[in-house]
């Protein structure tokens, strides 16, 4: 949140700002990493609740991004939630496979990868082309 909240207005910085403050974190936190991405799953209920509302506040982080990016590109579409939730869904199986691939030390190397796939589900290929930096800024002129 802090991460986002800092790169803002800027949607492209703000999402490149908090998905690397997420890969690092699991990176400076293994145990936390594999318990988070592998051991959860059969960690029991309240385990998975948790899980779920970590995984519902991405969704949220996302989708507040998509809203100022529509700010900047009003032809993009206002995608339900359930969109912004399969979104985490891809990004975390890209960070588990390499989490037991590679170990958690080569996470932050997912940036670029993460925010391809954020870019290509939530605004699609062209604007995901454009640099993180270089969007304009939310309530900036034209």
């Amino acid at each position: 949140d802090e991460a986002i909240a800092a790169a803002a207005p800027d949607w492209l910085a703000a999402a490149a700002a908090g998905s690397q403050r997420y890969l690092e974190t699991l990176a400076d936190n293994p145990a936390l990493a594999r318990t988070f991405l592998v051991e959860v799953l059969a960690a029991g209920p309240v385990a998975l609740e948790r899980r779920t509302a970590v995984h519902e506040r991405f969704a949220e982080q996302l989708a507040t991004v998509h809203a100022a990016a529509r700010n900047d590109m009003p032809q993009l579409p206002d995608h339900p939630a359930h969109v912004f939730r399969a979104c985490v869904g891809a990004v975390n199986e890209l960070v588990t496979a390499r989490l037991l691939q590679d170990g958690p030390e080569r996470l932050p190397e997912l940036l670029e990868p993460v925010l391809q796939v954020q870019s290509a589900l939530l605004i699609g290929q062209e604007p995901a082309a454009r640099p993180a930096g270089g969007g304009r800024r939310s309530g900036a002129g034209a």
